[in-house]
């Protein structure tokens, strides 16, 4: 599907390529470098998503919260007296405070029912952020390859190669950002993983940690790649 390009880099890639109108000498038209592509907005508003706090690690705080006897100290957690609560501890680590209320996990099955839901909805939300980013990255690679073949025929077209690239590093960052949101994301739901007291609970999540895992070193090689193009 052809990129949708707004204004600005429609002009920039129409001057580079020749057939725009020119100003004075030749020169490469003016163009705004503050827009953004449609995938690049969406790279944005999904990465700022990833982000947020609120409502982050629910079923974290909630499971640790009900969960009788689990204690931190020594920078281990363990089953004892004496130390910080665990419950307490993994809540405020995981947001749970900022929630609307914090659910009563009363048995395993129901913790393990709210960790499940959680790991499937983050997992959605990160195969939507790879998607979002593969899109940019194609997009990127596709403009430069058409401005780099310009420059070759025109050094006029030098400046709008360098605003492009320019919004391949802005892409990477956002990328970068994102990724770090995800894995701590993924750190939060391993240490509720690990609140589960039964092997055969903590057998149904360890797939979905693994692909949740898998999708964050997935998106780390698009960053690197978006990167690479800057």
């Amino acid at each position: 599907m052809a990129d949708r390009f707004p204004a600005r880099k429609l002009i920039a890639l129409a001057a580079a390529l020749g057939v725009a109108a020119c100003a004075g000498g030749g020169e490469v038209a003016e163009f705004t470098p503050d827009a953004e592509t449609e995938a690049e907005a969406e790279l944005r508003s999904r990465a700022e998503a990833i982000q947020s706090t609120k409502n982050e690690g629910g079923a974290v705080g909630g499971i640790a919260a009900s969960t009788p006897g689990f204690t931190i100290g020594g920078g281990r957690s363990r089953r004892g007296s004496g130390s910080v609560n665990l419950g307490l501890f993994a809540g405020a680590l995981a947001g749970a405070v900022v929630g609307e209320g914090q659910a009563d996990f009363a048995d395993e099955e129901d913790r393990l029912e709210a960790l499940i839901a959680e790991l499937d909805a983050t997992n959605e939300e990160a195969e939507a952020l790879l998607g979002s980013m593969q899109l940019v990255l194609e997009e990127q690679r596709r403009r430069l390859a058409t401005l780099r073949a310009a420059v070759a025929e025109d050094s006029s077209a030098e400046a709008a190669l360098r605003d492009e690239r320019a919004d391949a590093e802005r892409s990477a960052r956002i990328a970068r950002d994102a990724i770090e949101a995800a894995e701590a994301r993924a750190e939060r739901l391993g240490e509720s993983r690990g609140l589960l007291e039964e092997d055969g609970s903590r057998a149904e999540v360890d797939p979905k940690l693994q692909a949740l895992s898998r999708r964050i070193s997935q998106m780390r090689a698009v960053a690197e790649a978006l990167a690479a193009e800057a």
